[in-house]
């Protein structure tokens, strides 16, 4: 990427100090700097309106960084070359609270989910997901616990709010066969989770 420097020299650049580049798109980027990179701690200030600021490598958002977006969202946590990687606190423009574990920018492992409604899950995430072993209490005072898929309890308990318990199992989906001869054979039972393991 094309940029220009602004108080530097062919010398100086190499140390780890502060710089500030003007990149031909638009974006500034202001901090430490080596081998005409950033590299070590910055901010950029993104021509859409984004704006990071934290630890770089390599031209990379890497290690702890906090990205203002210009929708209203903000992230605050760990940056793996220049994704959302590791534990992270994510305040969305919406409301929604989530802290937990990130994959490759999505939600994935553990954490912990604040609705703007007031519900609130906890438990395993999968590619952004709900998805996994949880608890998602209600603002109405029910309580879904046990294994989910897709923000859908689908084997554990549901508590409600007056009292009364109701036991979620899994579906199952019956695979039929016809043989050749007529005859009929159910050959196995398929879970959920199967067919999503084999997309």
């Amino acid at each position: 990427m094309n940029y220009s420097l602004n108080n530097m020299n062919e010398s100086s650049i190499t140390n780890n100090k502060n710089y500030k580049l003007t990149y031909d798109n638009g974006d500034t980027y202001d901090g430490e700097c080596v081998n005409y990179t950033s590299n070590g701690t910055g901010i950029m200030i993104y021509r859409n309106g984004d704006k990071y600021d934290g630890e770089w490598k390599n031209d990379n958002k890497h290690g702890m960084g906090k990205m203002i977006y210009s929708n209203g969202d903000v992230y605050f946590g760990i940056w793996k070359n220049d994704i959302k990687h590791g534990t992270g606190l994510m305040m969305y423009s919406n409301g929604n609270i989530y802290n937990g574990r990130w994959k490759e920018s999505h939600q994935s492992g553990k954490g912990k989910m604040e609705f703007n409604n007031g519900d609130i899950y906890k438990g395993d995430f999968d590619l952004g997901y709900i998805y996994g072993k949880g608890t998602m209490k209600y603002i109405n005072g029910d309580i879904h616990d046990g294994k989910f898929e897709y923000s859908k309890l689908i084997d554990g308990n549901i508590y409600y709010a007056n009292g009364t318990i109701k036991n979620i199992k899994p579906q199952t989906i019956q695979i039929y066969f016809p043989y050749t001869n007529g005859d009929d054979f159910y050959n196995k039972w398929w879970k959920p989770e199967f067919e999503r393991k084999n997309m």
